[in-house]
This record gives structure tokens, C-alpha cells and sequence, in this order.
């Protein structure tokens, strides 16, 4: 990101957009199917679809199945309500912008009694802090539709807080005549509202005020979010020494096929070595340089050495080389952290998320801690005879003695090595725990570095090779 080149493609893009809300609001006939009314404004749906979403778009924040922005977001508190949009971390799913859409014609604050102030801030301080201490509706200092809008925007903040720990950065209430941004939407909703954390625009003033808007809505200022990759090189634009909270080995894993189609595809698994940095804020970095990677092979080489066992020395030698790369980019000293205080790259009902899928099928990015791989070089039990089919007893895989590798779904090692599980009892247990299950659907828990991260100790117990 360079934010020079974006805020000015910031500019010129509300510039445009302005210049094509005007040109339409002047449109006699902008809704054929009512009878015409020049002095007719777009109610909210009409306002969203006319300015706030181009507006968002042109500030990061993108909708769809890949996006970043949810729409009518359900919020369950007293009461189950729905945010018009709430812009998120593609890396940790985590709340980052609320934004209040209102229709066109709602008329700016205003306060309740004729002949006090006008200064907008000023009224939405007051309106505000009348909320914050459980003031009556009816005595509050700004006009009661005001106070409706202040107190929705004050019970989802508090709302996201509490019950779901999300310390919302930034919060919005916009119509396209004005907008309240909410700099510190926490401290001022729960704690003590001042003048110098609320921006209050009409939108005579969006297109000279575009820094600000910008510095405080876009995407990538509000969430901090850096590209997937970072060079080592480009680390420093994005987290200083002080604001590292941890650094974790991890991999980028790639699925490629292999083979003939005629005769069966078969798994190749290409790994580059990835440093994740945790800044302060959660925030994950990813770091790559992008030109060491090295396949995960089975059997031995030439000289009898096993291929697993080269592999991982090679991913060790590049994630170290990796760090000392980082460390110089930073000017210090960077330690390994371990797997258990990696945040997670999003957190869900069944935990932290320590793998992430990309957009790309069949590729992932995995934190691994001080671990050089999700593979160990050796199973934590040297010996189980659940690795073999045969040997499985009536607890046997249904699926057949794996005998190749195989996709749909995937498995690398093969019946028999001291990798692969057969057992279908622990199959059918770790089905919705398993971290990698979409890498290798067959690979021993034992020889996986997420062992802890997925079964708690007393599953582990219950396991058929036990601890």
C-alpha cells in the first residue's frame, strides 16, 4: 500500500462520485414507476445504493462472499437488531467499522430547544454524554430523532464490547447530506465523549475534507491490515519492534496434482517457509520472500536419508535466514514464540483458526509456533500399529487400505508409514477438529504439530493410542 497514491485515488474517485450523485439527484425521472417529484429524495435503501456503497468501495471496504463489509449484520444483545454494515479483518474476522446508514432527507442534529447552540459537534457531545448516563429520551439536548440515531449507534458499540470483546475502532452515521464519524467510538459511547473524537462533515465540505475522511474510514487505516505477502523489506512499514507482540514459524502450504487423469491424480505438496509477525493489536503479518520452497517427500533418497527429513531441513534453514532477515529490518532482536499464544487467524466456535484458506483452491497458510512444520519428524509414539490398515482390527478405515497418494479427499502418506492413521474411529472424531484435515485427511495426530490445539487432554486419553 503506498498511502500517498491511495489517498489521492481517494480524492479523485469521491470527486467523480460526487459529480455523479448530483447529476442523478437532478434527474427528473430517477423513479419512473411514482409520479414524478423533482423534490423527491432517495429514501435509505435508494441513499445506500446511490452513495454509501460507492463510498465504502472507493474506501477499502468491499461486499460479497470475499469481502470485508457485511451487510445487515445481526447483533444479539437484549434484543437481536441488525447493523447496516460492519466493515471486518479479513485475518481475524474481528469488528473494525460500524456504519449507520439514515435517508438522504434526514435532517442534520439539532437541538431539542430552540435558541441553544447549533455547532453540530457540540450537540452530538451533549446528546451522547446524556446517553453514557442514562438520561431519559425525553430530556435529551438534541432533537428526539437525534437521540434515537446516538443512542442505536451507543447499544451496538456497547453491545460489541461486552458481550463479544470486539473494541470497535470506528463507527459512522451517514446520510449523503452529512456524516458523523465516531474517531473513538468506545471511549466516547461508554466512558466520556469529547469534541476532539468526533468529526461531524455535510457534504458541501466530503470533497475538502477528503484526508480526513480518508485517514479515518479507509480500510486500510482503520484495520492496519498489511498485503498477503510482506518482503522482509516491507515489514517496518507496518510494525515497529515495539509493537511486536510475537513472532511465529509457519508455512505456505500448496496442493498441486500430479499424474495423468487417465491413469489417476496424485498430490504433490509444495511448502515455503512464512514468518508470521503479531503485532500488538492482533494484527497478523505474513512475511515471505517467496523463492525457497521445497516438496514434502516420502521414501528415501540415494544416499538413504529420508526424504521427510530433508524437507524439513531446508524449511528450517529458510525460515531462519527468513528471521535473521526481518531482525535486520526491524533493528533487533526477534524471538520464536510458541504455537499457544498465536492468536489465530480468525477465531470460531471450535477455537483459534491456526491454518487460513486462500482465495486460491488448494492453498493455505499455517502458523506452526516454534515448530518448523505441522509434520514432526517423528510421531510422538515411535511405535502404534493403528499406521497399518491390516492391523485395525474391526476399527479398520472403511475407505480400504490407503496403498497412493490421493486427492478428493487428499492424503499424502500412505498405509503403513509412521505418518498415516487407519484407524477410522479417530478419523470419524477429529473430523471437525482436525487442523489440516483439508491438506492431509489421513495424517497421524501423533506426527502433527497440532496435537494440543485440537484434542483437550482428556480426548487425548480417550484416543485409541492414547497419550
Amino acid at each position: 500500500m503506498n498511502p500517498w497514491s491511495d489517498a489521492n485515488d481517494f480524492k479523485l474517485g469521491l470527486q467523480t462520485l460526487l459529480a455523479k450523485v448530483d447529476r442523478e439527484l437532478e434527474r427528473p425521472d430517477r423513479d419512473p414507476f411514482s409520479d414524478t417529484d423533482p423534490d423527491r429524495l432517495p429514501h435509505e435503501h435508494d441513499t445506500r445504493l446511490l452513495f454509501i456503497d460507492e463510498l465504502l468501495t472507493l474506501l477499502g471496504w468491499n461486499r460479497g462472499i470475499d469481502g470485508n463489509l457485511r451487510e445487515e449484520v445481526r447483533l444479539k444483545g437484549e434484543t437481536t437488531k441488525f447493523m447496516d454494515y460492519l466493515g471486518v479483518s479479513a485475518l481475524n474476522n474481528k469488528a473494525h467499522l460500524l456504519v449507520e446508514a439514515k435517508a438522504w432527507g434526514k435532517p442534520s442534529i439539532s437541538a431539542r430547544h430552540p435558541g441553544e447552540t447549533t455547532d453540530p459537534i457540540a450537540l452530538v457531545v451533549k446528546g451522547v454524554n446524556h446517553i453514557r448516563i442514562e438520561g431519559d429520551d425525553k430530556d435529551s439536548p438534541v432533537h428526539p430523532e437525534w437521540d434515537a440515531h446516538l443512542r442505536q449507534v451507543a447499544g451496538y458499540v456497547r453491545t460489541l464490547k461486552e458481550k463479544y470483546g470486539h473494541h470497535l475502532p470506528r463507527a459512522v452515521l451517514l446520510s449523503g447530506e452529512w456524516m458523523v464519524v465516531f474517531i473513538k467510538p468506545v471511549e466516547t459511547f461508554l466512558e466520556n465523549a469529547v469534541p476532539e473524537d468526533i468529526l461531524f462533515l455535510r457534504r458541501a465540505d466530503f470533497f475538502d475534507c477528503s484526508s480526513d475522511i480518508y485517514n479515518h474510514l479507509h480500510r486500510a487505516k482503520v484495520t492496519r491490515e498489511a498485503p498477503i505477502p510482506l518482503r522482509p523489506a516491507q515489514l517496518p512499514n507496518y510494525v515497529g519492534l515495539e509493537d511486536v507482540q510475537g513472532v511465529f514459524r509457519g508455512v505456505h502450504a500448496v496442493v498441486e496434482k500430479t499424474g495423468s487423469s487417465l491413469f489417476g491424480l496424485q498430490p504433490r505438496l509444495r511448502i515455503y517457509p512464512v514468518l508470521y509477525v503479531v503485532r500488538l493489536d492482533d494484527t497478523v503479518l505474513t512475511v515471505m520472500n517467496g523463492r525457497d520452497s521445497s516438496y514434502l517427500e516420502d521414501g528415501l533418497d540415494i544416499d538413504g536419508k529420508p526424504r521427510l527429513e530433508t524437507h524439513l531441513e531446508e524449511i528450517t534453514s529458510a525460515t531462519g535466514a527468513l528471521l535473521e532477515q526481518c531482525a535486520r529490518e526491524l533493528e533487533g532482536r526477534l524471538g520464536i514464540s510458541d504455537i499457544a499464544s498465536f492468536p489465530g487467524f480468525s477465531v470460531n466456535e471450535l477455537g483459534r483458526k491456526l491454518l487460513r484458506e486462500l482465495p486460491d483452491p488448494d492453498e493455505w497458510l499455517a502458523a506452526t509456533g516454534i515448530a518448523e512444520h505441522f509434520v514432526l519428524r517423528e510421531p510422538r509414539l515411535k511405535t502404534c500399529r493403528f499406521h497399518g490398515w491390516s492391523q485395525c482390527d474391526t476399527d479398520k478405515a472403511v475407505r480400504g487400505a490407503v496403498n497412493m497418494r490421493g486427492i478428493s479427499p487428499t492424503h499424502f502418506f500412505t498405509d503403513g508409514q509412521p505418518h498415516h492413521c487407519a484407524h477410522q474411529v479417530v478419523l470419524d472424531r477429529r473430523e471437525k477438529k482436525c487442523q489440516v484435515d483439508a491438506i492431509d485427511s489421513r495424517i497421524c495426530c501423533q506426527a502433527c504439530v497440532y496435537l494440543d490445539q485440537c484434542w483437550k487432554p482428556e480426548e487425548k486419553a480417550n484416543l485409541p493410542c492414547g497419550t
